[in-house]
């Protein structure tokens, strides 16, 4: 039997500016605001940094967090 330990926010040094985040979602065809993703990502615990002057996020974290949030939206309004 395996054994699945929550670690959900470990960090790769995938650090993506918050910017391209938002471009790469959009991709997804599930867009989401910048206040949007902000909030989503604080409620999340997913750490951030600031660097020249822009915010960077764990990319794998913003994927994560954004699919989790994409799917409750869906249920939620009977699309799953």
């Amino acid at each position: 039997m395996a054994i699945t330990i929550a670690a959900p926010h470990v960090e790769t040094g995938d650090w993506t500016s918050e910017a391209e985040c938002l471009l790469l979602l959009s991709h997804t065809g599930h867009k989401v605001a910048r206040s949007t993703l902000r909030r989503w990502l604080s409620a999340a615990g997913v750490p951030s940094r600031r660097m020249r002057g822009a915010v960077y996020y764990p990319w794998t974290s913003v994927v994560q967090v954004h699919r989790d949030q994409t799917v409750r939206r869906l249920r939620r309004a009977g699309g799953l």
